[in-house]
């Protein structure tokens, strides 16, 4: 279940990244609509952690792991394929 809840919000964070005008991945923010299921996937991720573990315990992984994820992502656009340094 942890593996899952933590799917749900890479996948979240993911797509609320990618509809931020400043983001680097793609040429073009994405659509607007792909943030609203974004927020709805960290929703789902909250609910899986708290069938994991305990009510604290879920509330921390969860807001630290969308922390972490948010932080990390942008990293990701500096690994891509085809960019030249």
């Amino acid at each position: 279940m942890s593996v899952l809840a933590l799917a749900f919000t890479f996948s979240g964070c993911l797509l609320i990244y990618v509809t931020n005008k400043n983001q680097r991945l793609f040429a073009k923010q994405k659509a607007l609509t792909l943030r609203y299921l974004g927020y709805l996937l960290a929703c789902v991720a909250l609910v899986c952690w708290l069938n994991a573990v305990s009510v604290s315990a879920a509330i921390l992984i969860w807001l630290l792991s969308i922390m972490v994820i948010l932080a990390l992502i942008p990293l990701l656009s500096l690994v891509r394929p085809g960019r030249q340094t």
